[in-house]
């Protein structure tokens, strides 16, 4: 599998982002010529250790020791002959700290080593390092595109800014707050008589498409769309997945980012970037899409007529803000099952940094608690549970008076925690918040397997059940119990992490997850109970290799009525 929908939310977090590639030091400690692996060798291998989706023209790249003055390069598909420098893998001594091995084959994985020299002729061996190559098709690579009218990249991703008419076979008039490429018109611009395209800081190549957007005004979205006049294929050559890569700027507004697709029938999909923040992102990060995502939600893979990249809501359009967004390398991709961990690694779902105390940006307004008074907006269920997200920050006597809705003392990463306050001696008896998601996401994209999150609580709280639930596109709950009875007594962070199979087996689908309960209490057979806080950090869709820890209760899985399927 491959690449991420993410999805309204498919988190991508996440030092290492949630998307960025996990890295291996190759560490060890056999002994060459005296001197152990540990001590000074080649490190920060380029392509990372286990990267998959590898370009088959990636240039290899390596950091040295000081001291080294040339390099053994070890190359190949066996990594035993790799490790013991046998057969034809040796490359000869390379003076720099590249190597190109020249193109390679797709869906190919190979093994590779540095031996570095020192002038006294010791040599250092290096770490046997691994990657996988991909096999793709550009569909914009961003790299044709000049100042030059009828080579300009708004010329063929429409904005929101185009006054001309649109060619034959294009989509209407693009009435959205986008504006493609960067201004080189205006003197007060920065890009003054520049470029319009980004040339600065891309992923791939010398060009990368800018994306400006402003969500203040109608429609509240902002979107550059490509059109083909002839319906695309996008299965050709057993292609799987569709790719793209982002960043943002931290000065951006954290307006939702959208994938949409329309097909030659006029089906029309529209998925949203799992990570809330992800405008915010400052490090190139990937977006990869499986077809087959695209194909259970309707759209025929096999004519493609639209491509829309877009910020804001555009389900149910309200105020945003503005900023930038690039765009780099869309490609289609036959991606191999993986065999090692590949980039990204995990996705967050909330992190909770970006919510502060203003109007609109406050976590109850996301996370839905039972002490909720305005009506929910039109599709999210309303919350009539025991649950209070946030410190009391109005009332005189709160110790969080005039202080932060948000936990700040005691955080498991970041700056941000969610304190939820329950309160189950009284009906419902039980307390739950909830995240919901108009647009269905699909939590195992790219490999993800495993539901993760961080939590404490407090000695003084009541021994309550803790349980986390999920509800599908098509109404199925699941519930998962934590195996601790006491686990909300424990006042160190503790990390949760739970099989999405194990809900799956109620039947929830975890590709199409439509909201997220977090919840003290019995949910199935409610009793009176007790109350407390627990705080909730660092929600996260993980690649896990090991058994993750869960308890899965049958007794509401398959209930679609009533609260337990709420």
């Amino acid at each position: 599998m491959c690449g991420l929908t993410f999805l309204a939310a498919i988190e991508l977090v996440v030092g290492v982002s949630a998307l960025a590639p996990l890295t291996c030091d190759g560490g060890g400690t056999r002994e060459t010529s005296g001197f152990s692996m540990a001590e000074a060798v080649a490190s920060e291998p380029f392509p990372v250790d286990g990267a998959e989706f590898v370009d088959p023209d990636v240039a290899l790249s390596w950091s040295a020791d000081a001291n080294a003055i040339a390099f053994d390069v070890y190359f190949g598909t066996n990594e035993q002959a790799v490790a013991d420098g046998t057969g034809d893998t040796f490359q000869g001594p390379h003076e720099t700290t590249t190597f190109d091995p020249g193109p390679l084959g797709p869906l190919a994985t190979y093994y590779w080593r540095i031996d570095e020299l020192s002038a006294d002729g010791t040599i250092r061996t290096g770490p046997v390092w691994t990657f996988t190559t991909v096999d793709f098709i550009i569909i914009d690579d961003f790299e044709s595109y000049t100042n030059e009218v009828g080579h300009r990249a708004f010329e063929t991703w429409i904005d929101g800014a185009s006054v001309d008419p649109p060619i034959p076979g294009q989509p209407p008039v693009n009435i959205s707050g986008a504006a493609v490429g960067h201004d080189i018109w205006w003197p007060d611009s920065p890009h003054y008589q520049g470029a319009i395209m980004e040339i600065d800081n891309v992923h791939g190549g010398s060009q990368a498409m800018p994306v400006y957007y402003w969500n203040e005004g109608m429609p509240h979205c902002s979107e550059a769309i490509r059109s083909w006049r002839t319906p695309q294929d996008w299965t050709v050559r057993e292609m799987n997945t569709l790719s793209l890569w982002f960043r943002g700027e931290p000065a951006n507004s954290a307006d939702p980012l959208y994938l949409a697709l329309k097909d030659d029938a006029e089906r029309f999909w529209v998925t949203e970037h799992l990570d809330p923040n992800a405008l915010l992102a400052t490090e190139w990060r990937p977006w990869r899409m499986p077809l087959p995502t695209l194909v259970r939600h309707g759209i025929d893979v096999t004519a493609v007529k639209r491509l829309h990249i877009g910020t804001g809501d555009r389900q149910e359009p309200k105020v945003g803000g503005e900023g930038i967004v690039y765009i780099d390398d869309i490609r289609l991709m036959r991606c191999a099952p993986p065999t090692a961990p590949n980039e990204p690694n995990f996705v967050v779902i909330d992190d909770f940094e970006s919510y502060t105390n203003e109007v609109e940006n406050r976590v109850f307004e996301t996370w839905i608690d039972g002490v909720s008074v305005n009506p929910p907006e039109p599709g999210r269920p309303p919350n009539g549970t025991g649950a209070m997200v946030g410190h009391d920050i109005w009332s005189l006597d709160s110790p969080h008076y005039q202080g932060t809705i948000m936990e700040i003392e005691d955080v498991h990463d970041g700056n941000q925690a969610m304190p939820v306050y329950y309160e189950n001696s009284v009906w419902p008896r039980y307390s739950e918040v909830f995240r919901f998601w108009r647009t269905p996401q699909d939590w195992t994209a790219g490999g993800m397997n495993t539901l993760s999150l961080w939590f404490r609580g407090e000695p003084a709280n009541s021994a309550d059940p803790f349980y986390v639930a999920l509800k599908d596109d098509d109404g199925w709950s699941g519930v998962v119990r934590h195996p601790d009875p006491n686990a909300l007594l424990l006042d160190e962070w503790q990390q949760w992490q739970i099989r999405l199979t194990t809900f799956s087996f109620g039947p929830v689908d975890p590709t199409v997850v439509t909201q997220l309960f977090i919840g003290t209490g019995d949910r199935q057979e409610p009793q009176p109970g007790g109350e407390g806080i627990v705080t909730i950090d660092d929600i996260t869709l993980t690649r896990s290799r090991q058994s993750a820890v869960s308890c899965w209760c049958a007794a509401s899985t398959r209930s679609r009525l009533g609260r337990a399927a709420r």
